[in-house]
């Protein structure tokens, strides 16, 4: 089984490529982001562990943590941000693995491991192959303000917590460039696939 593991910086079109990428290899695709949502439940353990943490003024009315407050007490804040990766990353890391495993038992062929922390949380080991997507800093925040509704501010910081791009590039095996038309995208997600296939 080969596990491709996609990466990036915040709003650089890491699901896009998972997505094309996916679709072209017949590919499960793991999103670490909905394992996060999924250890996020109201009563899970990881979501007590959160709330103990950052206090219940984090909770929306149905128990539910409200990312923007989160986001507005991690972001910008660097141990108030470890303390947070500190409890969800060894989490997503096991949930990840498990989930590997049985994929593996399953046969399955590729995997798509969409991760944006891949290398903050040092969990690179688990693939075979990253794929680094890259954008320009002005798209990703024209992104965040417009999907995630975020102030200039808070996008800034939100870009500025990960590591740099040009750190991630200089650790990938394949950087997919989504700056253009989608067709582009999609003509470098084939040319990378061919490289995969024949690597």
């Amino acid at each position: 089984m080969k596990i491709i593991a996609i990466t990036g910086g915040v709003a650089t079109g890491k699901t896009t490529v998972a997505k094309i990428l996916s679709s072209l290899l017949k590919a499960k695709i793991i999103d670490a982001d909905e394992i996060v949502h999924e250890l996020l439940v109201p009563g899970e353990k990881i979501w007590k562990e959160v709330v103990r943490c950052f206090g219940e003024d984090i909770l929306r009315k149905d128990l539910y943590i409200n990312k923007k407050i989160l986001g507005q007490c991690i972001f910008g804040d660097i141990s108030q941000r470890k303390k947070l990766e500190q409890i969800v990353h060894p989490a997503v890391k096991k949930n990840i693995k498990e989930k590997l495993k049985q994929l593996r038992k399953d046969h399955h062929e590729w995997v798509i491991v969409d991760i944006p922390l891949l290398f903050e949380a040092k969990m690179q080991k688990i693939a075979d192959k990253v794929i680094v997507v890259v954008r320009k800093r002005k798209f990703q925040l024209e992104t965040l303000r417009k999907i995630k509704k975020l102030s200039a501010k808070e996008a800034e910081n939100r870009i500025n917590s990960q590591l740099p791009l040009s750190e991630k590039v200089k650790l990938a095996d394949f950087v997919v460039d989504n700056n253009g038309e989608i067709q582009e995208t999609e003509k470098q997600v084939r040319e990378t696939l061919f490289s995969l296939k024949n690597v």
